[in-house]
């Protein structure tokens, strides 16, 4: 059995670890065995990593980076000597730079390194000239190392494919979600509609997140309070208690549903809807991403209410003939709630699924 290194960006304390990364390597552990390396950053990750790195504040500068791994090098390599190492999977570049340092010095470059690139971290750092000429340099560095690149989306593989001339076996593999997680179930419908106290013939929106500014949650609110549909009912997912306050003032917020709920327990609210709501700006941030919450609303049955951006989501929606929901601007959803109807027939999909990811993987983790 092939052996992975895998180095993750992200930590236990964060929710995209448990997630997106456990739920990864779960999975590669039924073909493969799977080496850990956890990034610690803070005294609030309890989890019990194969090996915990230590990261530092600006370790994604290679420098910084380089000068973190020679402190902990003797430590590293009296770990990685007990084993032998195929392949070296590194999340992000904070893991693509200790990715090409393990490789480097301690497998003399014997080692497939296969760096996932998840972000478009160059114009997330636009407005700071020092961090993003730290970061291309650094991408550049890590991409002269790289085997292979798997990237969110096609946009962000264009992209960098472009500025850094990259000519490696690359692969597309977008935010997954888990197999036998999200899907439309009739009878969890009727249930859950019940216990929510919503009549047949409400329309109920869904919203689930987090409510950071790009989420746009203010414009959904200040949409549904202004629409003239009187079915409307906005079902709103989230653990942030600020939600509160900014429900408070508005004029129908007797018709919104608030609930804090577990992502175990998640998904027999997302059967209870009819459509989910996924407002982004047409930015290259939103551009390159992947959305969960896309996967997660369409797996489920839901419609999809959003902005036409220039996204691999957008483009399936069209494909399939399912974009009949996206509006081209914020601007246009006003009149797009006051014309929703209920949604009769609930569309079976399976997309963005972890056993896609890993089918697309596994030929890059076997090729030498």
């Amino acid at each position: 059995m092939r052996t992975i290194l895998y180095i993750s960006d992200v930590n236990a304390s964060e929710a995209i670890f448990h997630s997106q990364v456990f739920p990864h390597i779960n999975a590669l552990k039924n073909e493969y065995r799977i080496v850990l390396i956890g990034m610690r950053r803070n005294t609030g990750d309890k989890f019990e990593y194969d090996y915990s790195y230590r990261s530092i504040r600006g370790d994604f500068h290679y420098p910084l980076a380089y000068l973190n791994f020679l402190r902990q090098k003797k430590a590293i390599k009296m770990f990685l000597n007990k084993m032998d190492i195929d392949v070296i999977y590194s999340r992000g570049f904070r893991g693509g730079l200790l990715g090409r340092f393990i490789k480097r010095s301690i497998y003399n470059s014997k080692a497939k390194l296969v760096n996932d690139v998840r972000a478009d971290v160059l114009d997330e750092h636009k407005g700071n000239w020092i961090d993003k000429t730290g970061f291309y340099f650094t991408i550049r560095f890590v991409f002269k190392s790289a085997d292979s690149l798997f990237f969110v989306s096609s946009y962000l593989r264009d992209k960098y494919q472009r500025i850094f001339n990259y000519k490696d076996p690359i692969a597309i593999c977008p935010t997954f979600v888990p197999d036998n997680k999200f899907f439309f179930s009739p009878e969890v419908r009727i249930r859950t509609r019940e216990e929510l106290g919503y009549s047949e013939a409400d329309i109920v929106l869904l919203y689930s997140g987090n409510l950071a500014k790009w989420q746009n949650i203010e414009v959904i609110l200040d949409v549904f309070s202004n629409s003239s549909n009187p079915s409307l009912r906005l079902l709103i997912l989230t653990k942030d208690p600020e939600i509160y306050k900014m429900i408070e003032q508005n004029r129908r917020k007797d018709r919104i549903a608030v609930l804090s709920v577990d992502y175990e327990s998640i998904q027999r609210y997302y059967c209870s809807a009819d459509y989910g709501v996924l407002i982004r700006d047409n930015i290259p941030t939103n551009i390159c991403s992947a959305p969960t919450k896309f996967s997660e609303y369409i797996n489920s049955g839901l419609e999809i209410i959003g902005t036409r951006i220039t996204s691999d989501y957008c483009d399936f929606l069209k494909d399939k003939k399912q974009d009949d929901f996206l509006v081209e601007n914020k601007g246009e959803l006003l009149q797009l709630f006051d014309r929703l109807t209920k949604v009769f027939r609930k569309r079976e999909n399976r997309v963005n699924l972890l056993s896609d990811i890993i089918s697309t993987q596994i030929p890059f983790f076997e090729n030498n």
